[in-house]
């Protein structure tokens, strides 16, 4: 299969289970080789209108666009200043760090994986989703037992992460102390 036809698979899949008024977050690198034409004819087929788009470390084509985005909206800004949140189409810019709360659940996300987050703390029981690794950190898999720390990215289910996908993953983890926060 040639990336053009996995990326036209991926899109289907997407279509399929993410609905127009959803939230996707997406953990970066999205585009690795594409023209910045072929991100926006790409984006512009998800039906979702709620892409939270956190940047990688493969992201020349996406930060380009958000650059513009960013130049078409505040033309008094400069190159260096980023703003965040920022739209573009379906698209929302979120920089490099999000964190939310859905319920009682504290969630924070980044395209890297971190081993210390927000609200780490055995009474918090909070996740922290990533990208990043393909399925290389055993510690941040679905199957691992230690942390509540998941890698969601594209490579372990081929498919999009529900919120009872995650929900499911994280009750069978347990909480780990990498650092002071053991006792808190």
């Amino acid at each position: 299969m040639n990336a053009m036809d996995a990326a036209e698979r991926t899109k289907d899949k997407i279509n399929e289970r993410v609905g127009a008024d959803d939230y996707l977050y997406y953990f970066g690198d999205m585009f690795l080789n594409a023209s910045d034409e072929q991100c926006l004819s790409w984006l512009s087929d998800i039906k979702c209108q709620n892409i939270i788009y956190l940047f990688g470390n493969h992201e020349s084509n996406m930060y380009r666009l958000y650059k513009q985005a960013v130049k078409d909206r505040f033309a008094f800004i400069d190159d260096v200043t980023e703003v965040y949140p920022i739209r573009m189409n379906n698209v929302i810019f979120a920089g490099n760090h999000v964190e939310i709360r859905v319920g009682k659940q504290h969630i924070s996300m980044n395209h890297f994986p971190q081993h210390s987050w927000n609200h780490m703390n055995p009474r918090a029981k909070s996740w922290c989703l990533s990208g990043h690794s393909h399925n290389s950190d055993r510690t941040r898999n679905p199957d691992s037992p230690t942390n509540r720390c998941l890698d969601c990215s594209w490579d372990w289910k081929k498919d999009v992460w529900s919120w009872t996908d995650i929900e499911d993953v994280m009750s069978t983890k347990t909480f780990v102390a990498v650092d002071h926060h053991k006792d808190a």
